[in-house]
C-alpha cells in the first residue's frame, strides 16, 4: 500500500494562517468599495479637519503672543521705564519691529490723536508721528540708520477705528473686528490694550495686521494640488482673504453657493466645529469646510476650505493604494507569523531529535529545553533534557573529547595505548596539608574545589587534558587525545594561565579565611604511552612513562630552588619565541641518571617587567660564570641577588664553595640532587 502524501507541519499551519487572512481580507475590500461615496466624504472631512486644525495651530502660534507683547510695552510705559514722547517711543517701538514677524504695525494713540507708530515697509521701517491736526509725519528708517522723509499720510478718523475706540472701554487687550485702516485703506485687524495712570487714560498701544500680510500664511499651506483656504467674514460670509487671484476666480463661486446652504449662514457658526459642504460649480465638484475659529485670547477667523472631489477621489485612490500595501504588509506579516509559529514548534520537535542525536555523539549541552505550544512536545523535551543532565554526570569522569572520538568512531572503549609525545604537566600545592590542618571536610573540599576548578579552567583553555586529581596535586597532558601540534607552547602558557588566575583569585580567599595556594609546576615533553590502561573491566585514559616521572621531580624541585614554574631543557628548546626563561641549574633528578638543564618559565617576554628582565639577564650572566668554572666571578654575581632569589642564594653559596674547593676536572656543572 503506498504513503500517503505527507505535508510538513510548518507548511500546513501557514497554509491555513495565509488562507484565513486572504479570506479576510477579501472581504474587507468588497465592503470598502460599496462604501465608497461615504469613504469620500469622510476623506474631504477628515483632510479639511486636518487643515484647519493646522490653521488654527499656525495662528496660534503666529498671534497667539501678540497680547504679551502688549502687555510687556504697556507696563514699561505705565510704570515710567519708557518715555512718553514720540520720539523715545518710536525708538522703542522701532527695536521690537526690527524683531518682530507677527505683526505689520506697532502704534501708541494717546486721548487726542496723537501718537506715533512703526509700520514695516519694502524700503525698511516707515515711522509715523500724527499730530493734533491728525496729519502723519512720515520717515523711512533704513537698516543702515540712515532715514528719509516720506510723502505724510492722513489719519483723519483714527479715533474711530475699532481698535482704538473699543481699547479705551475694555478691561484687557481687545482684538478688533475687521475695519478699513485709515493709513492705506487696506482691510486689516488689530490687537490692543488701553494704558491707565492713576485711572486716567494715558494712550492706547496697538499691534496690527493687514490682509495683505495674512495671504502668504495662506498660500503656504497646501489642499491637495489645486484646493485652497480662504478666510471669511465673519458675519456675512464674504471673502476676505484668498490664496491668490487665480483660486479666488476658480473657487469663490463654490465657497458662496455653501454659505448660502449653510444653515443660518457664517454667522451662525460655533467656534470649533468643521462643515463639510459638498457643492457643484461650473461642471465641477467641490467639498467646502467652512469653520469658525476663535481661540482664548487671539483674533477669531472663518475660513473656508475648498478641495475638488476629483483630488478627493485620488485621495480615496491615494487611501487605497496604500490600503492595498498595508494588506500586502500585513499578509506579509501573516505569513511571517505563521512561519514563526511552525518554525516554534517545529524547531521544539527537531530540538529534541537533534539532542537525541547529540547524545549519541556523546554532545550533551546544557541549555533548557526550548518550550513549545504543545504541552505533550514538552514533556518529551523535558524527559530528554533530565537523560541529558544524567549523562553529563558521567561525563565529569572521563575526558569528554574522548568518549566524543570513540562515538563518532563507533567503537567500543578498550584496553589501548600508544606511544606519542605529550606535553606533561605535574603541579602541587606548597605546604597544603599544614595549611588544611585546621579546615573541616567540608570546608576542605570546597576551598580544593575552587582551587581545582581554577587550575582546570586554564589548562583546558590551553586544550589540555586533566588526567587525575591527586590530592592537592594534578596531571595533566596536552596532544592527546586530540592532536595539538603547538602543544608544548600551550603546555607553557597553562603555566602562566594558572599563575595568573591564582593571583587573581588571592585575595578574596585569603579575605575568606582560605589558603593562598601557592602553585609549584614542573613542564616536560617525552615520548609517553597514552591511552586506556587498567583491566578488561575497569581502565582510565591515563599516560605511564619515564616522561610523566620527571615531570613530578620537576615540580618537587620547585620546592628546592624556591621557584614556581621548572620545565626541562627540552620544553624550553620546543617551545619557540614569545616565553622569558632562565636556566637554573645542570642538574639529575632523583631516579634518574641523565643529567639536563633545568629552566624556569618566568613569563611571557613582552609582558616581563625591566627589573625582573634585568634580574634574568644577570643570573645567565652568572650562571655562565659558574659552568666555566670562574667560581669567585659566579659567587659574587650571585650574591648580589641573591637577597631576593632564592636560586642565586643557593648557587651563589655553592659556587663559593668551589672556590676554595674546585670540583675534578671532569665536572660538568651537574648538582645531583639526592631529595625528591
Amino acid at each position: 500500500m503506498a504513503d500517503a502524501r505527507q505535508y510538513s507541519l510548518r507548511f500546513t499551519i501557514a497554509t491555513l494562517v495565509v488562507f484565513l487572512l486572504l479570506a479576510t481580507v477579501a472581504g474587507v475590500l468588497v465592503i470598502a468599495f460599496l462604501v465608497r461615496g461615504k469613504t469620500i466624504d469622510a476623506t474631504a472631512e477628515a483632510l479639511q479637519g486636518e487643515v484647519s486644525a493646522r490653521i488654527t495651530e499656525r495662528f496660534v502660534e503666529r498671534f497667539g503672543s501678540v497680547p504679551n507683547l502688549l502687555h510687556g510695552l504697556a507696563e514699561g510705559v505705565g510704570g515710567g521705564r519708557l518715555q512718553t514722547t514720540d520720539e523715545a517711543l518710536l525708538e522703542t517701538l522701532a527695536d521690537r519691529m526690527r524683531f518682530e514677524d507677527r505683526v505689520e504695525w506697532l502704534a501708541w494713540i494717546r486721548p487726542d490723536g496723537t501718537g506715533c507708530g512703526i509700520v514695516t515697509d519694502k524700503q525698511g521701517l516707515l515711522a509715523l508721528r500724527m499730530g493734533a491736526d491728525l496729519q502723519a509725519e512720515a520717515e523711512i528708517w533704513q537698516g543702515d540708520g540712515t532715514r528719509k522723509p516720506a510723502p505724510a499720510r492722513d489719519m483723519s478718523g483714527l479715533l474711530q477705528v475699532p481698535w482704538v475706540k473699543d481699547a479705551t472701554v475694555a478691561d484687557g487687550h481687545i482684538w478688533s473686528k475687521r475695519y478699513i485702516r485709515p493709513l492705506d485703506g487696506q482691510p486689516g485687524r488689530a490687537c490692543a490694550l488701553a494704558v491707565r495712570s492713576q485711572g486716567e487714560l494715558s494712550g492706547v498701544l496697538g499691534a496690527g495686521l493687514s490682509a495683505r500680510f495674512v495671504r502668504p500664511y495662506l498660500e503656504s499651506i497646501r489642499v491637495g494640488e489645486s484646493g485652497g483656504v480662504f478666510t471669511l467674514d465673519q458675519i456675512t460670509g464674504e471673502l476676505r482673504t484668498w490664496p491668490n487671484e487665480e483660486a479666488r476666480t476658480r473657487m469663490g463661486a463654490a465657497i458662496a453657493s455653501a454659505v448660502d446652504v449653510l444653515p443660518g449662514g457664517v454667522a451662525a457658526l460655533k467656534p470649533g466645529p468643521l462643515h463639510s459642504i459638498a457643492v457643484s460649480e461650473g461642471g465641477v465638484d467641490y467639498h467646502v469646510g467652512i469653520s469658525l475659529q476663535a481661540p482664548d485670547g487671539i483674533l477669531s477667523w472663518a475660513h473656508a476650505i475648498v478641495i475638488p472631489d476629483d483630488e478627493l477621489i485620488g485621495y480615496f485612490g491615494g487611501f487605497l493604494a496604500p490600503g492595498l500595501i498595508a494588506i500586502a504588509l500585513l499578509l506579509i506579516g501573516a505569513i511571517l507569523l505563521a512561519q514563526t509559529l511552525s518554525r516554534r514548534i517545529a524547531r521544539s520537535l527537531q530540538g529534541i531529535a537533534t539532542d537525541l542525536r547529540s547524545v549519541g555523539d556523546f554532545e550533551l549541552t546544557e541549555r533548557p529545553a526550548a518550550q513549545s505550544l504543545i504541552r505533550e512536545i514538552n514533556v518529551v523535551a523535558d524527559a530528554t533534557e533530565r537523560m541529558k543532565a544524567s549523562l553529563r554526570s558521567f561525563g565529569r569522569y572521563v575526558p569528554t573529547d574522548l568518549v566524543r572520538d570513540l562515538l563518532s568512531q563507533g567503537q567500543e572503549a578498550r584496553l589501548d595505548g600508544e606511544e606519542r609525545p605529550l606535553s606533561l604537566f605535574f603541579s602541587d600545592v606548597a605546604g597544603f596539608t599544614a595549611s588544611s590542618e585546621g579546615m573541616s571536610p567540608t570546608a576542605l573540599v570546597d576551598a580544593l574545589g575552587a582551587y581545582l576548578d581554577v587550575l582546570t579552567k586554564a589548562v583546558e583553555r590551553e586544550h589540555g587534558t586533566i588526567d587525575k586529581f591527586i590530592g592537592d596535586g594534578v596531571l595533566a597532558f596536552f596532544n592527546a587525545p586530540r592532536e595539538d601540534v603547538e602543544h608544548v607552547r600551550h603546555a607553557c602558557r597553562a603555566a602562566l594561565g594558572v599563575q595568573a588566575a591564582l593571583a587573581e583569585a588571592a585575595p578574596a580567599w585569603q579575605a575568606a579565611g582560605l589558603p593562598d595556594f601557592t602553585t609549584r609546576i614542573g613542564l616536560h615533553t617525552a615520548e609517553v604511552v597514552v591511552g586506556n590502561i587498567g583491566t578488561p573491566e575497569r581502565f582510565a585514559y591515563t599516560v605511564i612513562g619515564d616522561g610523566v616521572n620527571l615531570a613530578a621531580r620537576l615540580e618537587s624541585l620547585n620546592k628546592a630552588y624556591g621557584t614556581s614554574i621548572l620545565t626541562s631543557e627540552e620544553v624550553r628548546a620546543a617551545a619557540g619565541d614569545g616565553f622569558l626563561w632562565r636556566p637554573i641549574d645542570r642538574t639529575s633528578v632523583v631516579g634518574r641518571s641523565a643529567a639536563g638543564t633545568v629552566y624556569e618559565l618566568v613569563g611571557y617576554a613582552d609582558q616581563v617587567a625591566d627589573d625582573v628582565r634585568a634580574r634574568v639577564t644577570a643570573y645567565t650572566e652568572a650562571f655562565e660564570h659558574y659552568l666555566g668554572r670562574r667560581f669567585t666571578e659566579a659567587a659574587a654575581a650571585f650574591d648580589a641577588l641573591a637577597p631576593k632569589d632564592p636560586p642565586s642564594a643557593i648557587l651563589g653559596a655553592r659556587a663559593a664553595a668551589y672556590a676554595v674547593t674546585p670540583p675534578p676536572e671532569d665536572w660538568a656543572g651537574v648538582h645531583v640532587q639526592t631529595k625528591k
